[in-house]
C-alpha cells in the first residue's frame, strides 16, 4: 500500500494498489476466519480498491465488504476485548457504513454495482482523483 502512497504518477499507484489489494486478501484468506487480523485484512484491501486511481466496480468491493459481515460475529466472540478492539471496530464499522449507504444508493436507483464508488470521507484522501467515481 505504502508503494501506492509514495507513486509518482497514476498508473504507477494503480499497479500498486492493485497488488496490495491482492497480498490482503491473501493475508486474510490465510487465517482462520474468526482471527482478528482476517477482517482487517478485508478491510485494508477495500481500502487499496478505494485508493486505485481508476478505482474498481462496487460489485468487487462488495465481495470484501460481505467477508467482513460475514465473518465479524465469529470474531467478536473472542476478540471483543483485545487490545486492538477499539481501531479495529472503528475501521470496520467505516466500511459497514459504507456498503449500508451503497445498498441504499442501489435502491433508490442512484448507483450500479458496476459503478466506481468511493466514500464521501475519502475524497481528499485521493490524490489522484478518477474520472467517472462516485462518492456516496
Amino acid at each position: 500500500m505504502q508503494l501506492g502512497h509514495e507513486a509518482k504518477n497514476a498508473e504507477d499507484a494503480q499497479d500498486a494498489y492493485s497488488q496490495s489489494v491482492k497480498f490482503y486478501i491473501q493475508a486474510a484468506q490465510s487465517y482462520p476466519q474468526d482471527e482478528e487480523a482476517t477482517v482487517t485484512f478485508y478491510k485494508v484491501a477495500v481500502e487499496g480498491y478505494w485508493y486505485m486511481p481508476k478505482g474498481t466496480k462496487l460489485r468487487d468491493i462488495f465481495v470484501l465488504l460481505n467477508q467482513i459481515g460475514l465473518h465479524y460475529a465469529d470474531v467478536m466472540k473472542i476478540w471483543q476485548h483485545s487490545a486492538a478492539s477499539r481501531d479495529r471496530d472503528q475501521q470496520l464499522s467505516q466500511a459497514l457504513a459504507f456498503a449500508g449507504r451503497c445498498r441504499a444508493a442501489i435502491e433508490a436507483g442512484k448507483i450500479t454495482v458496476d459503478d466506481v464508488v468511493r466514500p464521501k470521507e475519502w475524497k481528499p484522501l485521493c490524490k489522484w482523483g478518477g474520472k467517472g467515481i462516485v462518492y456516496v
